[in-house]
């Protein structure tokens, strides 16, 4: 199904135990055999993102990271394959995705943006990591506990090789107790898809990210949002 090589570019060394791992060799059978079930109409399963986007994320350059944005999992119907990202092939962009556009929108732009890229490869082009809970979705079933191992060690490897990283994360994830606060930066919020109907009640300020980033290590390095 993936060549890990390809797949996981710069990420391949620090997550080498994990992929190469029976765990991992089994999740990957089992995504093969959704993603070959879904091409069939009558048995109604549809699964998320499309098979070739489902490890998009790791093309952020892991040894540049900058930022992680944790989301909960793939957006039906709309997932390109990275955190909050809504696909341009879709006839409707999803409602999270309008409430991440409003607040970049009226933090950098004075609230007028006409070219706001809703596959976020921008950031990730940054090196923004746009890492979701479950990297797959299906339209009856939520593969979070599936992905659980998986996206701990993501976690691990990247505070076992750097410090100084920004991570954002639901303040309701249990991923929050993984972050070494002593090393690395945590901003907590709210779950986006709760302010759909009230888009500028969202408290999350991606300034801060930029507060940090430019503190440590320079305005060159803020992220262009």
């Amino acid at each position: 199904i993936y060549l890990m090589t390809t797949v996981f570019k710069t990420w391949t060394r620090p997550l080498n135990l994990i992929i190469n791992s029976n765990y991992f060799k089994k999740l990957i059978q089992y995504l093969e055999a959704q993603y070959n079930l879904s091409k069939f109409e009558f048995n109604g399963i549809k699964i998320y993102p499309e098979k070739k986007n489902v490890f998009k994320c790791f093309k952020c350059d892991f040894n540049k990271l900058k930022v992680v944005i944790i989301g909960k999992e793939p957006f039906m119907d709309h997932s390109g394959g990275l955190a909050f990202d809504s696909n341009w092939e879709s006839i409707n962009l999803h409602p999270t995705a309008e409430v991440i556009r409003h607040k970049i929108e009226n933090e950098f732009y004075n609230g007028f943006n006409l070219i706001h890229d809703f596959t976020l490869d921008y950031l990730m082009e940054q090196h923004v990591l746009l890492l979701n809970e479950s990297l797959t979705v299906t339209n009856n079933k939520s593969h979070k506990e599936l992905w659980k191992e998986f996206i701990v060690a993501v976690i691990e490897a990247i505070q076992n090789n750097h410090t100084g990283i920004v991570f954002c994360i639901d303040k309701t994830s249990e991923l929050i107790n993984l972050i070494n606060l002593k090393t690395q930066y945590l901003i907590t919020f709210e779950n986006p898809s709760e302010y759909e109907y009230n888009p500028n009640a969202w408290d999350f300020k991606f300034q801060t990210i930029n507060d940090i980033l430019e503190q440590n290590n320079g305005k060159e390095h803020i992220i262009n949002f």
